[in-house]
């Protein structure tokens, strides 16, 4: 065989059989039994090598059964992949997999650089049970077991999910026992349809095994399980970091890390393929979107003000999310009850992963533990007649009453009404340590107190009365001031906090907007969103002025805050003209000095964006925690900064001779 045949043929080993044909791979039904939990983050932070970064403590134990892959076959796989993040990028890094067929671990390791041993994992469905198992020989190291399809899970969001890059530490040898290659590859599974998705309680066991250390990830808490059913092609990837590199350093900057690399990164496969891959990627590069860049703003302060409203805070979450495409990053957030929980989920994520924590956040405080017999499906099957989203959503209501919301809140067992003790337990209905823990898991406290953003949350002082903020501008925020700020009574317990009790701000005043505007004096453009319009109809029976009440107690005294901001510019433009009658040496004194800066012009713009309540909701929508719910209100917030943000100018400055401008798409001039 001549040279030339060897270097146009060569794809892989044997060069004249080899263990797995070139691709594309496609996988058809392709089974995912993913089960995350807690682990320890010093031992994660031994297995995830730079310039990856962890995001959380979690690892992603995987079960997965492909019973039709292009050139693989029919085999199963099992293994470990984690959570990180790459230059801000969310992923996930795969740590090891165990399967039971040859071609894929070779395929896997030669062509991507996937950790692939030779094991035996099983997936299956037993009676009502959806279980997996890894051997490792004769040897049992990992158990995973769910309710099967207990719950429906979007599967839009399934398929985004599974779109998130991957990241594999390629390494092969030289012939001298050397590292040949040592890389950190990126690759995509691409046209994904999901076909089902579904979730249920769930359990994990990990075992020790000298050669197969899945238990060094130790489990400490399930979060939660899901099993989807998908097709699939699985992507070929491209280098993003070379190990071995001439003039490869990391330079870490704050938190995060940058990458120099000199040379080219290069495409993984044979010399034969890399004009076919270079290619490929040009064109995915040409008509896959920009990223949109961050929108250069003429002032000081943007901020994003969230008021409280229990369920119908998904609407600032969609409103968060049309910010975010539209470049737009507030650098100072202000929220009371449900606008503090938003808040701490944006200021506590990395900028690129916020959206996506956002609705993770919504889908776990949406989601039920236990599927009535008379819930979605009862609501699908009335006749035309009924209104079937007024009954979804009361249903919805219902349940969240009775049972409580998954990482949210749980009712008190026995009710406080009967309740022999005293301090919690005697003077709410629910427990809110759920929240704690869901808090914990999704915002990282170091970033929300970095002051890369400012944040403040109102809640209530119950001895005193008085509304108190607390501020990253003042002191460090943890899970209980965001816990503070939402807890309504008697629903929810008051929470201590250096030995003074907080309940809701709510309850005395809805809306943050004042905490912003009577700062430092600076121009500040404020996107105010409120879940309660205080314009409304007169009511026409009890229930209706249940609903009418809640409008008007929780709504924003809007007019009263800029009215006495345009007093404050007056005021500032009555300076001004004085200023001018005064000797310049007058005006050299420190004094004058200082009110001369005061008295500076400023700018308030003020876009706001109201929830627009729909006329199958009724009095109970702020505890409405449905899924359907949910995705209305945030689809609702995201089509409302849509149509405020098509208009470029209602973000321009307003005149010196106003000083204060606000903007509403739903107001009727």
């Amino acid at each position: 065989m001549k040279h030339e045949t060897v270097r146009a043929t060569a794809f892989a080993m044997p060069l004249t059989n080899s263990a797995f044909p070139p691709g594309p791979y496609r996988f058809i039904n392709r089974e995912y039994f993913i089960i995350q939990y807690r682990t320890d983050p010093e031992a994660l932070r031994r297995v995830v090598p730079e310039p990856l970064e962890l995001t959380e403590p979690v690892v992603n134990y995987e079960f997965i059964r492909m019973p039709d892959s292009t050139g693989f076959g029919d085999y199963t796989e099992s293994g470990q992949v984690i959570p990180v993040s790459y230059r801000g990028e969310a992923g996930s890094f795969v740590h090891q997999m165990f399967l039971n067929d040859h071609p894929p671990i070779a395929g896997g390791r030669e062509l991507w650089g996937f950790p692939k041993k030779l094991a035996q994992p099983k997936l299956a469905v037993e009676t009502d049970t959806l279980v997996g198992t890894l051997n490792y020989g004769s040897v049992r190291i990992a158990t995973g077991t769910m309710g099967y399809k207990h719950r429906a899970l979007d599967t839009s969001v399934e398929a985004r999910k599974l779109a998130v890059p991957n990241f594999l530490l390629k390494i092969i040898p030289h012939v001298d026992g050397t590292a040949r290659i040592c890389e950190l590859v990126r690759f995509h599974l691409e046209d994904i349809t999901v076909k089902g998705a579904w979730t249920g309680p769930a359990a994990l066991d990990l075992c020790s095994h000298a050669l197969a250390p899945v238990a060094e990830l130790p489990v400490l808490e399930v979060l939660s399980a899901k099993h989807v059913v998908a097709d699939l092609t699985l992507g070929l990837g491209t280098v993003v970091h070379d190990y071995l590199a001439p003039g490869a350093t990391l330079r870490r900057r704050g938190t995060g890390s940058e990458i120099l690399i000199e040379g080219e990164c290069r495409l993984i496969g044979s010399a034969t393929m890399q004009g076919v891959l270079a290619m490929l990627n040009v064109m995915r590069e040409r008509f896959s979107p920009a990223p949109q860049q961050t929108s250069p703003l003429p002032y000081d302060v943007v901020a994003l003000v969230l008021q409280g409203g229990g369920a119908l805070g998904a609407y600032q979450a969609g409103v968060y999310e049309g910010l975010h495409e539209a470049g737009i990053r507030p650098n100072w957030l202000a929220g009371i009850s449900i606008g503090a929980l938003n808040a701490a989920i944006i200021a506590g994520s990395p900028e690129a992963e916020r959206v996506q924590r956002l609705r993770e956040f919504w889908e776990t405080i949406c989601a039920f533990s236990i599927e009535w017999p008379a819930g979605e499906g009862l609501a699908n099957a009335l006749p035309f007649a009924f209104d079937i989203n007024s009954v979804r959503n009361r249903l919805a209501a219902t349940r969240a009453l009775v049972q409580g919301q998954p990482g949210f809140f749980k009712p008190r067992f026995p009710s406080p009404l009967w309740s022999p003790f005293t301090g919690d337990a005697a003077t709410s209905f629910y427990d809110t340590a759920p929240l704690h823990q869901t808090l914990e898991r999704l915002v990282d406290f170091d970033r929300l107190n970095s002051g890369e953003v400012r944040v403040s949350v109102g809640a209530v002082n119950v001895r005193t009365g008085n509304l108190t903020y607390f501020d990253t501008a003042e002191r460090r925020l943890g899970p209980k001031h965001f816990m503070a700020s939402g807890a309504l009574p008697p629903g929810f317990p008051a929470v201590e906090i250096e030995g003074e009790h907080y309940w809701d701000g709510g309850v005395v005043w809805n809306t943050p907007l004042s905490r912003v505007l009577s700062g430092e004096p600076c121009d500040t453009l404020t996107f105010q969103v409120d879940l309660w319009s205080a314009r409304g109809r007169v009511p026409q029976d009890l229930m209706e002025v249940s609903s009418r009440q809640k409008d008007i107690q929780y709504s924003s005294r809007t007019r009263a805050v800029t009215d006495q901001v345009l007093r404050m510019q007056k005021m500032r433009q009555a300076l001004q003209r004085t200023m001018e009658e005064l000797p310049a040496s007058a005006k050299a004194k420190p004094e004058i000095r200082a009110i001369a800066d005061m008295a500076r012009h400023r700018s308030y713009n003020i876009v706001h964006l109201i929830y627009q309540s729909k006329t199958y909701e009724g009095h109970s929508r702020d505890y409405e925690f449905g899924l359907s719910a949910m995705r209305a209100h945030w689809q609702s917030g995201l089509e409302d900064i849509r149509r405020t943000l098509a208009d470029p100018h209602r973000l321009d400055p307003p005149s010196p001779e106003l000083g204060i401008v606000t903007h509403d798409v739903h107001r009727r001039d």
